[in-house]
């Protein structure tokens, strides 16, 4: 004889998930969400701070491109860059006062918005060897670039007062009257 297997009625049967299934996984669910949310916002915030660093070494880099150039091709003038307070006031604009506009903003000076560009001529006591010195905003350390006038370096046409031409007669790269004519890199070979 087959087997009867009994019907079941409606109490037996299962309609659905508990109460205490579905707060279990809305909270497995939240918690997974909210994990997800977090690494986006992680992510957008790095992603916003290394946008700005970008923007700031981009002013830096431009600032010493155009300021370099000027040295090396001994047109550099001293008094023509100038710190002023940027429009949003958090920062300083390095100015243009020859062609009368504002270079980069994102710069930062201890003597507050106003001022010269911080430019050393002569640096280390080398004839036409420049170092100016920049600092970003929000950074605490200062960046020093170093540029050599080439006509100074090639040419030797640095006054150092002894009115000659910057070195003494004897010829070649030896050091015999105390001072040598070789440019700033071949002096350190030559002399």
């Amino acid at each position: 004889m087959p087997m009867v297997y009994p019907i079941a009625n409606g109490k037996d049967k299962q309609q659905g998930f508990s109460l205490v299934e579905l707060m279990v996984s809305m909270v497995v669910g939240l918690v997974i969400i909210l994990g997800a949310g977090q690494l986006f916002l992680n992510g957008f915030q790095s992603f916003r701070q290394v946008e700005a660093l970008g923007d700031r070494q981009a002013a830096l880099t431009f600032v010493s491109d155009v300021v370099m150039r000027e040295i090396r091709r001994g047109e550099f003038d001293m008094d023509r860059y100038e710190l002023t307070e940027a429009e949003n006031g958090e920062s300083c604009t390095l100015f243009d006062t020859a062609d009368d506009q504002p270079i980069v903003d994102g710069l930062s000076s201890e003597n507050g918005c106003s001022g010269k560009l911080d430019v050393t001529e002569n640096a280390e006591s080398i004839d036409g060897l420049y170092r100016v010195s920049l600092s970003l905003q929000g950074e605490a350390s200062v960046f020093d670039f170093y540029a050599m006038n080439r006509s100074v370096a090639v040419g030797g046409n640095s006054d150092n007062g002894d009115g000659g031409d910057g070195g003494d007669d004897t010829g070649g790269g030896d050091n015999e009257g105390g001072s040598c004519w070789w440019p700033f890199p071949l002096s350190l070979l030559f002399c």
